[in-house]
């Protein structure tokens, strides 16, 4: 099993007081793009993309930043079945997946292909671009009616100075008709490459020196807030008043 040394970009982006920079954006987005066509490309569908399963690694190099984590619940697609998996309910009749970053076919319960990993992707991209979730939903029934509604395609339409090959790219990848998006990842890396070619490594430099201290104050936190804990169970042990039967609990 791999050791890896980085963050997840969950907590980069809760870390981060701004967004990140268009070019920062790109950087995490290429390798992750390239990572998830190869998948794509060996009929493979993840399911279940969000920030929180996207690792960024502590490597001060672009290839092989991006880490895609956690195909527990990945299935394979057989070109028999036109690209589709069957079914996209579990053994028990569950859904998968996490409801913000949900295809809107996933969310009705309908046969899935590369297109679902597509929509997660392109919020994905949104959110490295503007510091915030497409869905910004608080039960499930608001999240399914702004997914189905193309309420992220709405917010598209109103970011300001963002470049049209940008909006193209997050339009194609976010729209409720599965024929109308990209196909697959492959299709997204070959828009995203001609689009947005390589600048140089001088912005994923800067970045990898942030998830390097983001990481060290993670860290650090977690280590004081286990000695808080330490400490709280000493004092209660040393509590004459507290009964010998409740201290031997933080023992």
């Amino acid at each position: 099993m791999e050791f890896l040394e980085g963050i997840s970009l969950r907590e980069l982006l809760r870390e981060r007081k701004n967004p990140l920079s268009l070019e920062e954006s790109i950087k995490i987005m290429r390798p992750f793009l390239n990572g998830l066509s190869f998948a794509h490309s060996n009929g493979i569908i993840h399911r279940d993309l969000k920030p929180e399963n996207i690792f960024i690694s502590k490597k001060a190099t672009e290839e092989g930043i991006i880490k895609i984590l956690d195909f527990g619940i990945a299935k394979g697609f057989s070109k028999e079945s036109n690209g589709k998996l069957l079914s996209s309910l579990t053994v028990d009749g569950s859904i998968l997946g996490t409801p913000l970053y949900m295809a809107p076919e996933q969310l009705m319960e309908r046969d899935l292909t590369p297109t679902t990993d597509v929509y997660a992707s392109g919020l994905i991209f949104y959110e490295l671009l503007t510091g915030s979730q497409a869905i910004e939903a608080h039960s499930i029934s608001s999240i399914v009616f702004s997914h189905l509604n193309e309420i992220p395609i709405q917010k598209i339409n109103e970011l300001p100075n963002i470049d049209e090959q940008i909006k193209k790219f997050l339009k194609t990848s976010l729209t409720r008709e599965t024929e109308e998006r990209f196909q697959s990842a492959v299709e997204m890396k070959q828009f995203f490459d001609k689009s947005f070619p390589e600048q140089g490594t001088s912005e994923f430099i800067k970045l990898s020196n942030e998830i390097n201290k983001i990481q060290t104050s993670l860290i650090e936190s977690k280590f004081f807030k286990k000695e808080e804990i330490i400490k709280d169970n000493i004092d209660v042990i040393k509590d004459k008043n507290i009964s010998p039967q409740k201290k031997s609990k933080f023992l």
